[in-house]
């Protein structure tokens, strides 16, 4: 691995480890046909929007949630190094968000 591409990942885990710290940062999502929801430490449920700014790529969502007046950056990933979720889920999700709840069913 060239020197770039370990900054790269040393810094995007970084970033991902800061990020999922904050007291309103988001332990799981919640798909469903009434919309996205985050569950926070503690339980508690919110709803949730995802902003500009979101990406989804083959192995990897970069979202931008929003919701009670936060907004939360959240990197999902199954790429080696940064996988912090299992594929089953990822592609559920991703289907989701491309779709919208009324197309997204169950693999």
């Amino acid at each position: 691995m060239g020197v770039t591409a370990a900054s790269a990942v040393g810094a995007i885990t970084a970033t991902r480890r800061q990020l999922l710290r904050t007291r309103h940062s988001p332990l799981r999502l919640i798909a469903g046909p009434d919309g996205l929801r985050a569950v926070h430490a503690g339980g508690e449920e919110q709803p949730v929007r995802v902003g500009t700014g979101s990406r989804i790529a083959h192995r990897f969502l970069w979202l931008r949630l929003s919701g009670s007046g936060h907004t939360h950056p959240l990197l999902l990933s199954t790429l080696p190094g940064i996988r912090n979720t299992d594929a089953q889920s990822l592609r559920r999700l991703t289907g989701w968000l491309r779709l919208g709840p009324a197309h997204a069913g169950d693999e």
